[in-house]
């Protein structure tokens, strides 16, 4: 998809997360509670602010629910998600570099996210291999949450219909939001990088070239699980890279990018008018 300018790209990917969770029209329906990865980046930064400060029906929303009994009985279905990111760097929680302090701030607090739907990573800490099992163990914990409570009201609404506990259906995130890096990379997940080939893990240390830093990243194989991958990009300065992820025919660990290829979900491009420049007129 390709939109006028940044605040247009910001608005258009607005708009399509707030489509994907539109509430059941049949009041006794339950809505299954989904679950977002959400990325670093200036470009997805504006994208949080324009959420959780300039958005109307997500603040209105909001204030419904502390009015009512029933927090579930208001708003739309995004605002009760599960929040987890793509990556993270190994800096302390209020870091400015910290890519959960710049989506709480912009967003999750502005729109009193709970809690208990906030799963960071916890990168500030010294073994990040210990950092990464833990964080790939409360996903799986999210997953079985969200699993039980549909379960529970499947039973209700559907006495003898039992929701069988399926990981290939459960444990799939509903959106991955990715920016793209001016080398290819996406996540923490840089051109020919070890984690590249990890086949099993979902989550991993990782180190970015150059500076050295120490980073937390989610993998391929559970990128490519996801229900929806949207990449959101934008100005001339990714223009380069971006004419070079859609010229490229096959994946290509020097573009990871590239490498992400959902098994049973689709990707989504949003991109300005300056992004999309070099786009191929054959891709």
């Amino acid at each position: 998809r390709i939109v006028r300018d940044f605040s247009s790209t910001i608005q258009e990917t607005a708009d399509f997360i707030l489509s994907l969770w539109e509430r059941p029209q049949n009041p006794l329906e339950h809505p299954r509670a989904h679950t977002i990865a959400l990325a670093g980046g200036n470009t997805p930064l504006g994208l949080y602010l324009h959420l959780g400060n300039t958005h109307p029906e997500l603040q209105a929303a909001r204030r419904s629910d502390r009015d009512a009994e029933n927090v579930q009985a208001f708003g739309p279905a995004v605002l009760y998600s599960h929040v987890f990111w793509g990556d993270e760097r190994a800096v302390v929680i209020d870091s400015p570099r910290s890519n959960y302090a710049a989506a709480f701030h912009a967003m999750l607090k502005p729109l009193d996210f709970p809690s208990d739907q906030i799963h960071r990573i916890r990168a500030e800490e010294r073994d990040l291999e210990a950092v990464a099992a833990g964080y790939e163990a409360e996903i799986h914990h999210v997953f079985a949450r969200i699993w039980e409570t549909q379960s529970r009201m499947a039973n209700l609404l559907n006495p003898g219909e039992p929701l069988l506990p399926d990981p290939d259906r459960w444990e799939r995130l509903d959106l991955v939001l990715l920016g793209l890096g001016e080398d290819g990379h996406i996540a923490s997940l840089f051109p020919h990088a070890p984690a590249l080939d990890e086949k099993q893990r979902w989550v991993v240390p990782a180190v970015q070239p150059g500076s050295g830093e120490k980073r937390v990243t989610l993998t391929l194989p559970f990128i490519n699980r996801a229900r929806n991958v949207v990449f959101l990009v934008s100005g001339k300065g990714k223009a380069g890279i971006v004419s070079k992820v859609f010229a490229a025919r096959e994946p290509d660990k020097a573009l990871p990018a590239t490498l992400i290829r959902p098994d049973k979900g689709r990707v989504v491009w949003i991109l300005d008018k300056a992004a999309a420049a070099g786009i191929p007129t054959s891709a």
